[in-house]
């Protein structure tokens, strides 16, 4: 994968990335679709 140079530019202000790992932050509700595909809330 290639990342061009304004990416690569833009990235370098960021100084925190926060994820969820553990699904603290999130209620989890699950949606399943009529296909039957499962879909999560976030």
């Amino acid at each position: 994968m290639t990342v061009s140079a304004e990416v690569i530019e833009r990235a370098r202000g960021i100084r925190l990335a926060v994820f969820d790992v553990d699904g603290v932050l999130t209620d989890g509700r699950l949606y399943f679709a009529p296909e039957g595909g499962q879909l999560a809330a976030i």
